[in-house]
């Protein structure tokens, strides 16, 4: 007998909709493990008054919302009727800012197991009982138009991240978090947003189907982030920032922009590459020691891995981008101890861009993961004549955007790592999905239950192989917050199994050991040679 899905009720003001909160809605109704039972709308919606006198916060949004384009955007409006065309609607507080008795014994009667609050105003009182795990709220001001979004004054700040969290409501008003996660703060307001409304649609599907296949819901009481749980539970309602305030958040953002633009005339931003051969008995320190490696000014050099397969010839395999192709390949050199170097060798390429060529040994075989993103799949390649000729073998996975993939052979299974973008429109910065798997050759990857193990844009991406010191096991990983790979963190794993993942940072290294220096987002080790890529400015 087929398990029964879950009743969900709809608390909404209105049949439009944000764009982002439809695709909540539809995804709920192609589910197998959830279905929408009642849609309760807003019959006495609050209207605010309208503002006097002029707001620059105001014109400035209105300027950027018909000059930046969001594809897809978040708040375009949607109706959801056609989607849920036979779905029973019921207008509910009649009574002003309340709920009659008779129209909670209504709801009640739907016997919901959870009630997602997409409008309305704040819920008190019996309502909040309606269904059996309560209902649920993101915490985004978007209905309430008295305040602005939750996001905007991580922006106006130069916060290096913003927070979004699903919470359920309680009468203490002090509602708990049972998911959340940070992206990187956008310099734009309206990408911020976007990227942060994308993202949360997948917050309730992951929660709903948490409870269906274990039959109970966990709150947030331990993140592999070290966020605390409680941390956006009090996130304030931000009220519009002043005139005064925002022409100096004004003044300051295209003050940036035009020293940005005025230095691409003399300089430009690049990758290049730092190695050492101090060997592997000490986890990564400050690599100001390292040498480097300067590709010519046509093209950069990202994402290397370092391998050998007799700890005398070394090689370093990189994302090779020719500026006037608008796309990379493959390439790989040799190095020795003394640090002489044969010029780089395209060995792997395609129509669409690779990177991040994960390179590693399994049995007598050696094979490479390049980042195929473009194409939407995780691709495997075997090396049929080292290190220059490479074989497609098949995909891994396919019709998913995911980057970085990064697979660790531990307790007699292959764990696959990668960051995957499951909402167009969304970041592929900021969710770690990990994988399973007997065998390497396979599409039959199994999902980690805690899926996404991690929601940071701080932590989550993968950044080089996984290695081993001192009996301990290490994951190197970006920290995208500031910029797009902006440091490495070097994670030492304590759990990983099907159920469990946990981590914990135990070294960060950070761009600050040069002026030129903006970035640092690979690290790999192989034996005794270790290699980095940073993004420097050099002049034109």
């Amino acid at each position: 007998m087929a398990k029964q899905k879950l009743k969900i009720g709809i608390f909404i003001n209105n049949l439009l909709v944000p764009a982002w909160m439809y695709e909540i809605l539809s995804q709920l109704m192609k589910s197998d493990f959830a279905a929408i039972a009642v849609i309760i709308k807003n019959s006495n919606p609050k209207q605010q008054p309208t503002k006097t006198g002029f707001s620059l916060y105001n014109l400035y949004r209105k300027l950027e919302n018909k000059i930046i384009k969001a594809n897809p955007d978040a708040l375009a409006v949607k109706n959801i009727m056609p989607l849920l065309k036979d779905i029973p609607v019921i207008d509910a507080m009649t009574a002003e800012n309340n709920f009659t008795g008779t129209e909670i014994e209504t709801i009640k009667n739907y016997g919901l197991d959870v009630a997602l609050k997409l409008g309305f105003g704040k819920f008190d009182g019996n309502i909040l009982n309606c269904a059996k795990y309560g209902i649920w709220a993101y915490q985004f001001n978007v209905a309430d138009k008295d305040t602005i979004p939750s996001g905007v004054w991580e922006v106006i700040n130069d916060s290096p991240v913003t927070g979004a969290a699903l919470q359920v409501l309680n009468d203490k008003h002090n509602p708990e978090t049972i998911y959340s996660s940070w992206g990187a703060t956008n310099i734009s307001i309206k990408r911020s947003l976007n990227l942060t409304y994308w993202k949360a649609v997948s917050f309730v599907p992951r929660k709903l189907k948490e409870i269906y296949e274990n039959g109970t819901m966990e709150y947030a009481g331990k993140s592999n982030n070290n966020i605390p749980a409680n941390a956006l539970s009090v996130y304030p309602k931000y009220t519009r920032p002043g005139n005064v305030s925002f022409a100096a958040y004004l003044a300051k953002h295209y003050f940036k922009k035009f020293t940005l633009k005025f230095d691409h005339y003399f300089s430009f931003q690049q990758w290049k590459l730092l190695y050492t051969f101090s060997g592997n008995s000490t986890l990564p320190e400050r690599v100001n020691s390292y040498k480097s490696i300067i590709p010519p000014k046509d093209r950069f050099w990202a994402d290397p891995f370092a391998f050998t397969q007799n700890g005398e010839q070394y090689f370093i395999f990189v994302e090779e981008y020719i500026y006037a192709d608008k796309k990379a390949h493959i390439s790989v050199m040799e190095i020795d101890k003394n640090g002489n170097l044969s010029a780089p060798e395209p060995v792997l390429k395609t129509s669409y861009h690779l990177s991040y060529p994960f390179v590693f040994k399994n049995g007598n075989d050696v094979y490479m993961i390049p980042e195929t993103s473009a194409n939407k799949t995780i691709e495997l390649y075997k090396c049929i004549s080292f290190p220059y000729k490479w074989e497609f073998q098949m995909n891994l996975m396919q019709n998913l955007h995911a980057v970085d993939t990064t697979i660790q052979y531990h307790n007699n299974k292959y764990w696959l790592f990668t960051n995957i973008k499951e909402n167009k429109g969304a970041s592929a910065w900021d969710e770690l999905f990990v994988f399973y798997a007997g065998e390497l050759l396979t599409d039959q990857w199994q999902p980690h239950a805690k899926n996404p193990v991690i929601s940071d844009v701080r932590t989550a991406r993968p950044a080089g192989n996984f290695f081993i010191q001192d009996e301990k096991l290490y994951r190197p990983s970006q920290d995208c917050s500031q910029t797009y790979g902006y440091a490495i963190n070097i994670n030492e794993v304590l759990v990983l199994n099907e159920n469990e993942y946990e981590e914990i940072l135990v070294k960060k290294i950070l761009p600050d050991w040069g002026k030129s220096i903006i970035a640092t987002h690979t690290f790999s080790r192989c034996e005794e040679l270790s290699v980095i890529d940073v993004r420097v400015k050099r002049k034109k």
